[in-house]
């Protein structure tokens, strides 16, 4: 039965380019499934996927995702980070044997590349093994994705700030927008990118009001001075933090303020953990807690 259902395995690229393709959802349902029981791919998502996806993949980065199946259902993947080309790897529990599959499917499709970047978990003994047959280095440079349980508490502001959140019924969607195009407007200036792509972001928020919460600082004035994006799929007892916004320069209390508020919400929805991909100090110092390291690996033509 076993050599019969390998048989069964097949690898290939995403098929599809921009846009909510039946291989986008296909991944999305994919990393639903395999941390619905218990969250084995805190490095990466489903809401990573979504968030990278929408803002951030072009047409090459497209075209080096690998997706293995068993009989039309997703077991493996092989996705490529938005900038820096660096590959993460899913693969469900039950096919473990299929992570070699993946190196060398990257392997082939990089094959024009002088160098080849992946990153692997520092507990994933049978990928690094994988990666160590195939010539691959492991590198000084680690990643870290860290996570908070959520409690009911009471934040604490910075005096005459308030907090909104979109799931409040006076939520303000349209001050909210013109908070966020303006800090993408500065995101783009500093950066030298094109109008085009904040009238892409702007469009972005606007189309995951469903499944994400937006918690907003608001300064005496009633002008939002920072913001935090959690993402939450209903039923689901965990969350994904991404991004954390600093609209302006009054320091990182106007962040804990937001992330906190955030973390205060989930709780109220059900949610146990809140992961958040950072290696930074900030969140440590607010109670997030390292869960699982990952090194780079390089293979050199």
């Amino acid at each position: 039965m076993e050599s019969e259902m390998k048989q069964k395995i097949t690898i290939r690229n995403f098929k599809g380019a921009h846009g909510f393709s039946d291989d986008f959802y296909l991944i999305c349902e994919f990393l639903i499934r395999i941390n619905n029981q218990r969250v084995i791919t805190p490095h990466y998502l489903w809401a990573r996927w979504v968030w990278q996806y929408c803002s951030c993949m072009d047409a090459e980065i497209l075209s080096h995702i690998g997706m293995v199946q068993d009989c039309g259902k997703l077991v493996g993947l092989a996705v490529c980070s938005e900038n820096e080309k660096r590959i993460y790897f899913c693969v469900d529990e039950e096919y473990c044997e299929v992570k070699s599959n993946l190196i060398d499917y990257v392997l082939e499709k990089s094959r024009c590349h002088h160098e080849i970047k992946i990153v692997i978990p520092n507990g994933d003994l049978e990928l690094q093994q994988a990666a160590a047959d195939r010539r691959f280095i492991p590198t000084n440079e680690r990643m870290s994705t860290m996570k908070i349980n959520t409690v009911d508490y009471d934040n604490i502001l910075p005096e005459g700030c308030s907090v909104m959140c979109s799931e409040d019924v006076d939520f303000g969607q349209i001050n909210y927008c013109h908070a966020i195009r303006k800090c993408i407007e500065n995101i783009c200036h500093q950066k030298g990118t094109k109008e085009h792509f904040i009238e892409k972001e702007v469009r972005k928020e606007l189309l995951n009001q469903n499944i994400i919460m937006r918690i907003m600082v608001a300064s005496p004035t009633g002008e939002y001075v920072s913001s935090c994006v959690i993402w939450h799929l209903p039923g689901s007892d965990y969350a994904y933090a991404e991004p954390l916004m600093l609209l302006d320069n009054r320091g990182t209390k106007l962040c804990r303020a937001a992330v906190m508020e955030g973390i205060g919400y989930c709780f109220k929805r059900g949610v146990k953990n809140v992961f958040v991909i950072s290696k930074q100090q900030f969140y440590r110092n607010i109670g997030f807690c390292p869960v699982q390291n990952e090194t780079l690996w390089i293979y050199h033509k």
